[in-house]
C-alpha cells in the first residue's frame, strides 16, 4: 500500500449539551452530536486501493461515519464517598454493504502449489456479492458503561486522594446483539457457504461486556 494525502473533505456538525454542574446527590450531562463528513479519493475512480479495502468515486461518506450520537451521563452519590457513574448512549448506525441475492455463490479457486505433482489444485469457496450503497446502514447501537466508585483520603484539607472502582464497559454488548436491537449483515462461512442464523452485531464497541477495576491515587 502506498498512502497519498492528496483527498479532500468536507466535515461539519453541531454539538448541543445540557449539564447539571457537580452536586451532592446527582449530577451529569446530556449531549447530542449531529456529524456530516463527506470525502474525496482522487484516484478513487482508477486503480488505486483506498484504506477500507476499497475505491471509492466522487464524494462520498467513509464507511465508519455515524450521523447521530447521544449520550446520558449520570453521577448518583448515595452516600459521600460513593459514586455510581452511568453512560448510556444511543449511535446511529454505519455504512453496510447491500448484499445482491439471498444467498453466498460459489466460485472456483486455483491453489498453487509448487511442490505438488500436479503443480496446484482447484477448490470451492463462497462469496456474496454486495455493492455500496450510503442508504444501507446497521441499525443504531446502545453502548452503557456502569463504574461504582469508593473515594478517601480529600477530608481534612488533605490534597492526596484515593479511589477503588469497579466497572463494567457495554453493559448491553451481548444483549442488543441476541435481541436484534444491533444488526449488520450475518456473517457466512467462506468454505461452505453456511450462513449464521444468529444476528449480526453491530455494537458500537467490542461486543461483549468488559469488567474492569483498580486502585487510583491523586495527589
Amino acid at each position: 500500500m502506498r498512502p497519498n494525502f492528496d483527498g479532500q473533505g468536507r466535515v461539519w456538525g453541531v454539538d448541543v449539551m445540557l449539564r447539571r454542574a457537580q452536586s451532592r446527590r446527582v449530577d451529569g450531562w446530556l449531549s447530542y452530536s449531529f456529524n456530516h463528513a463527506r470525502f474525496l479519493d482522487p484516484d478513487g475512480g482508477g486503480a488505486a486501493m483506498g484504506f477500507d479495502g476499497g475505491t471509492r468515486g466522487g464524494w462520498h461518506f467513509p464507511t465508519h461515519h455515524r450521523f447521530h450520537n447521544l449520550n446520558i451521563v449520570v453521577n448518583a452519590r448515595p452516600a459521600p464517598r460513593l459514586n455510581i457513574y452511568t453512560r448510556l448512549g444511543v449511535a446511529s448506525g454505519m455504512q453496510l454493504a447491500r448484499r445482491l441475492g439471498d444467498a453466498p455463490v460459489p466460485f472456483i479457486l486455483y491453489i498453487d502449489n509448487p511442490g505438488s505433482p500436479d503443480g496446484g489444485s482447484l477448490d470451492v469457496r463462497y462469496f456474496w456479492p454486495s455493492v455500496t450503497d450510503e442508504n444501507n446502514r446497521t441499525s443504531a447501537s446502545l453502548p452503557m458503561d456502569v463504574k461504582f466508585s469508593l473515594f478517601g483520603g480529600a477530608e481534612a484539607g488533605r490534597r492526596t486522594r484515593w479511589e477503588i472502582y469497579v466497572a463494567v464497559e457495554n453493559v448491553l454488548g451481548l444483549l442488543s446483539s441476541q435481541l436484534g436491537l444491533s444488526q449488520g449483515n450475518q456473517s457466512f462461512d467462506p468454505f461452505t457457504g453456511q450462513v449464521s442464523q444468529s444476528p449480526g452485531a453491530a455494537t458500537y464497541q467490542i461486543p461483549i461486556p468488559i469488567p474492569s477495576f483498580g486502585f487510583r491515587m491523586t495527589f
